[in-house]
């Protein structure tokens, strides 16, 4: 059997493939830097209007623009960490691989 949704085959095991799980690890982080970017983005084009934009309601207008700004900001620092975790995962995972005994070979140690 080959490898099914990032899982690789070691014997009669299923196991995680480090090189998958770091892969995933770093899309999550690419997605959510996406995300932070958008946020920023979209908060600079509405600051930009503020010379066209005056109204009552204006401050309010332009602080709700640093929430999602700050949220996306503090979900990629959560995403990094998640990342990190998820690498020394992947790193356990290609030690052990390295060390793997398949049941049938044991009998030749």
């Amino acid at each position: 059997m080959g490898d099914v949704a990032g899982l690789g085959r070691l014997g009669a095991h299923w196991v995680d493939d480090g090189m998958s799980v770091r892969r995933a690890a770093s899309d999550l982080v690419s997605g959510l830097l996406g995300v932070q970017i958008t946020a920023t983005t979209v908060r600079s084009q509405w600051l930009g209007l503020r010379p066209a934009y005056q109204t009552p309601e204006a401050p309010a207008v332009w602080a709700a623009m640093d929430t999602p700004r700050t949220q996306a900001q503090a979900t990629l620092g959560v995403g990094r960490e998640v990342r990190d975790v998820l690498w020394a995962y992947a790193d356990r995972l290609d030690s052990l691989a390295a060390v793997w005994v398949e049941p049938d070979d044991v009998a030749s140690f």
